[in-house]
């Protein structure tokens, strides 16, 4: 998203009566506030308060307060948008186990290749060993555990009462940004393809620890969803292999057994379906239609769609267009080119 375009996004947002409204209502009633995640340049999150102050809460200030600490909270950000934009509303915890709720707010540009994510700010889990495992995922950075064990305590800790509030507050308001976003698209260029190998490489702190079981499954995770949401994602077996330290057979291995499938497969299956939306917008050539799905041979492109299909694109584009020239309108009555 360029500069111009995020700031009078940004500003409209910011300026929307109702999530002005529905921010007040979750710091009044469930002492949070509402955060909007934005794609910014190169690949990276921006993040803005709905009220404009972007003041975190003083235990994420504490823990962002070293450059670890820093690095680890951008990874969550990208992993939460990732899964928020793949699965949908749910319940996020970090990577120091604090938790926040997230609901997905739209693709931002044109081919719908990035998106925004409305949640809200920090609060505890239930459970008196909460603090104990925020504890011990947080050892290693030397922070002040009595700062921050006092700065843990003051985060809110949700009922199921509130929990259910805050659920619907952010539902609503990932609505609200959603029609922002549609009215705001007009115009708006074309955003560069993520570079998956380089999100993959900013999520790495996330891995760090972890049995090498589960640090293939947040991979797998992770690169699917961002090919679920962006099937034109500049991304290869080598090139994600490379970025997570694994070796490109193992990667394939690991990618096979999380999903009963090749990694080239789902790759090129879901940039199949890709095409297939775009080939329904009659601006675009076959050509340009392959690149924005993916693929960097369009002749290539053209054999795989012939080997779902049975027809080369053109074909298949024109017999859906005349499909749809021939649906039956409400009441019956058929539409035709002169109607």
């Amino acid at each position: 998203m360029d500069t111009d375009n995020a700031a009078e996004l940004v500003r409209a947002i910011r300026e929307d009566p109702v999530l002005r409204r529905l921010d007040a209502m979750a710091r009044e009633l469930v002492r949070t506030k509402l955060i909007v995640l934005l794609p910014a340049a190169d690949d990276l999150l921006s993040v803005h308060s709905v009220a404009g102050d972007n003041d975190m809460p003083e235990f994420c200030r504490i823990v962002q307060s070293t450059s670890e600490g820093r690095r680890r909270c951008l990874a969550c950000r990208t992993l939460i948008t990732l899964r928020t934009a793949a699965r949908g509303a749910c319940t996020h915890a970090c990577h120091s186990t604090i938790q926040a709720w997230a609901a997905p707010a739209g693709s931002v540009g044109d081919a719908g290749t990035r998106f925004a994510v409305v949640t809200t700010c920090a609060f505890r889990p239930a459970g008196r060993a909460s603090w104990t495992a925020a504890r011990g995922s947080l050892g290693n950075l030397g922070l002040p555990a009595g700062r921050l064990r006092d700065a843990y305590g003051r985060l809110p800790l949700l009922t199921v009462h509130r929990r259910d509030l805050v659920r619907h507050i952010v539902n609503t308001a990932a609505e609200a940004v959603a029609h922002i976003v549609r009215e705001s698209a007009a115009g708006r260029r074309t955003p560069a393809r993520p570079d998956v190998a380089r999100m993959l490489r900013d999520m790495g702190p996330l891995a760090e620890g972890k049995s090498a079981a589960t640090r293939s499954a947040i991979v797998v995770d992770t690169v699917r969803a961002i090919i679920l949401r962006n099937p034109g994602s500049r991304v290869s077996v080598k090139a994600v292999a490379q970025a997570v330290g694994l070796t490109p057979n193992h990667l394939s291995a690991a990618f096979r057994h999380h999903t009963g499938g090749s990694f080239v497969d789902f790759l090129t299956a879901r940039r199949l379906d890709h095409a297939e939306t775009l080939l329904r917008d009659p601006r675009l050539t076959v050509a340009e239609v392959a690149a924005r799905a993916g693929f960097e041979d369009a002749a290539y492109f053209a054999r795989r769609f012939r080997q779902r299909h049975r027809m080369p694109p053109h074909d298949w584009r024109a017999r859906h267009a005349a499909a749809r020239i021939a649906e039956p309108e409400a009441g019956g009555r058929v539409r035709t080119m002169e109607s």
